[in-house]
């Protein structure tokens, strides 16, 4: 089988089992359960993939390489590093407000290997990417030059993690998307320059008018 088809039909593989675990959870979703959604044979999923742990393994790899490339769009798109943070926070958003919380708690319980690997490595992407958005900020002349790049992350990242994994009481009042919001433009006031601050205003103006 070429390269090419055989990623395609591994990448078919994956999407439908991380449809069937947001669905019905990672215990209860058998090799064979997937094999008869995907309409192949057993033969035809284990040429690809040997057993359920590696099915769990590469799944989450796979959504997670996923966001990965939708993060890098989302920070080549922006005029600047205030943009870019905004667009970068809007696309996370959406990603969180799309998960199924209990697979987190599922990893823990039956696969903490790979929910280890996950956050390594989820931690480390996110750490990268910020620490590229401070540079440019900086060299822009939106972000403070003395900035400490690893402090302001580790704050950043150990807020959003403490939010996303205990679901404070303030979910109740508002939406996730507003509280991180909230976050962000708390966090980059406290890193803009004045020039900054300015063009921070001017994109939460517009997106007044955008949305009146």
């Amino acid at each position: 089988m070429p390269p090419q088809m055989k990623d395609s039909v591994e990448n078919q593989i994956l999407t439908q089992a991380f449809e069937m675990f947001t669905r019905f959870g990672l215990r209860s979703v058998t090799m064979d359960d997937l094999a008869t959604e995907l309409g192949v044979s057993k033969k035809t999923l284990y040429n690809h993939i040997s057993n359920k742990k590696e099915l769990v393994q590469r799944t989450v790899q796979f959504i997670f390489h996923q966001i990965e490339e939708h993060l890098d769009e989302a920070m080549g798109a922006g005029e600047n590093a205030i943009e870019v943070a905004f667009r970068v926070d809007k696309m996370m958003c959406h990603h969180a407000e799309q998960h199924n919380h209990s697979m987190q708690f599922q990893l823990q319980k039956y696969y903490p290997e790979i929910l280890q690997w996950l956050n390594e490595k989820r931690r480390a992407s996110i750490f990268e990417r910020m620490r590229r958005n401070i540079k440019r900020g900086k060299a822009e002349g939106l972000y403070r030059p003395e900035l400490d790049e690893e402090i302001i992350i580790s704050i950043y990242y150990v807020r959003m993690t403490h939010l996303a994994q205990h679901r404070d009481p303030i979910f109740e009042q508002y939406s996730f998307r507003e509280i991180t919001r909230e976050i962000l433009i708390y966090h980059l006031r406290g890193m803009a320059t004045p020039r900054g601050l300015e063009v921070m205003e001017a994109i939460l103006e517009n997106e007044k008018q955008t949305e009146a």
